[in-house]
C-alpha cells in the first residue's frame, strides 16, 4: 500500500505540487492575516467593513478551492490510481464531498483546538503567567500569545497525533463510501489501526519532523526573511505529510470497500 501511494505521488507529481503549495499558501496567508488583524485591533486601525469583507471572502474562496482539490485528488487516486488528472477535473470530483468534509473539519478542528488550548492554558498558568496581574489581564496575555506563538500549532499537531484514528478513518470513509460524517463516525469502530501499523509509524515520524521544524521556526525573529522561509517550509511539510497520510488511508479504505462489495456479491449469488 505504501509503495502504491508513492507511485501515485510520483506519477501525479504536478497535481501534488498544486495541492500542497496552494494549501500551504492558504495556511500561511490565513495565519498572517489573523496576526495582522489582532495587531490592527489593538492599534485601532482595522480595515473598513467592505475591504475586510472582501478579504475574508477571498480567504474562504481559496479554502474552498484547496479543499475540493484535496478531495478530488484523493477520490481519483482511489478510483483511477496513477492516471493523471487536470485541476478542473479534480475540482469537479471533489465538489460532491465538500460540505461533508467541511462539517467534519469544523467539528474535528474545534475538538483538537479545545484540547490544545486547555493544555496550553494549563502550562501557561503553571509556569509563565504573571500572578501579580488581575485575571482579565492574564487572559489578555494568553490570548495575545496564542495568536502569535507557534507553540499553539505544535500543540495542535500533538492533538492530531493523539486523535489520529478519526482523522484517517472518517475522511477516507466519506470519500470511498460516500457517507455522511455521522455515518463514517459510527463505522469507525469497525477498523483497527493495528491493521496499518506502518501508516501509524509514518504518522509519528511525519508529525515529529513537522513539530521539529515548527519548533525551529519559533527561534526566528518575527516578520523576518528567515521567519517567512521557515514558516513556508513548515506549512509545506505539514501539507505534504497530511496528503501522504490521507492517501494511504484512502487506499486502505478502498481495500475494505472492495472486500465488502465482494462479500455482498457472494451473498447475493
Amino acid at each position: 500500500m505504501i509503495q502504491k501511494a508513492i507511485d501515485i505521488l510520483k506519477t501525479r507529481w504536478p497535481e501534488v505540487v498544486v495541492v500542497v503549495v496552494m494549501s500551504a499558501a492558504w495556511l500561511v496567508m490565513s495565519g498572517e492575516l489573523a496576526i495582522s488583524a489582532q495587531a490592527a485591533e489593538k492599534a485601532d486601525t482595522a480595515l473598513p467593513a467592505v475591504p475586510n469583507f472582501l478579504l475574508g471572502l477571498g480567504v474562504m474562496t481559496m479554502f474552498t478551492i484547496c479543499l475540493m482539490l484535496w478531495l478530488g485528488f484523493l477520490k481519483t487516486a482511489a478510483v483511477d490510481g496513477e492516471l493523471p488528472q487536470q485541476p478542473g477535473f479534480l475540482l469537479r470530483c471533489g465538489q460532491p464531498y465538500f460540505w461533508k468534509m467541511f462539517f467534519f473539519i469544523i467539528v474535528y478542528e474545534f475538538f483538537c483546538r479545545f484540547v490544545a488550548s486547555t493544555i496550553f492554558v494549563g502550562v501557561w498558568l503553571a509556569w509563565k503567567a504573571d500572578k501579580s496581574l488581575p485575571p482579565d489581564q492574564q487572559i489578555e496575555q494568553i490570548a495575545e500569545f496564542v495568536q502569535t506563538s507557534r507553540l499553539t500549532e505544535i500543540l495542535m499537531l500533538m492533538a492530531y497525533a493523539i486523535f489520529i484514528k478519526p482523522l484517517l478513518v472518517i475522511p477516507s470513509r466519506i470519500i470511498v463510501f460516500n457517507q455522511r460524517p455521522t455515518q463514517a463516525f459510527a463505522a469507525m469502530r469497525q477498523y483497527r489501526l493495528a491493521e496499518i501499523r506502518e501508516v501509524y509509524r509514518l504518522t509519528a515520524v511525519g508529525f515529529a519532523a513537522t513539530i521539529a521544524l515548527a519548533a525551529v521556526s519559533m527561534l526566528a525573529p518575527a516578520r523576518t526573511v528567515v521567519y517567512y522561509i521557515l514558516t513556508a517550509a513548515y506549512h509545506l511539510m505539514f501539507c505534504g505529510v497530511m496528503l501522504f497520510l490521507m492517501l494511504l488511508a484512502v487506499l486502505w479504505m478502498k481495500s475494505h470497500y472492495e472486500t465488502e462489495m465482494a462479500r455482498l456479491e457472494q451473498e447475493q449469488a
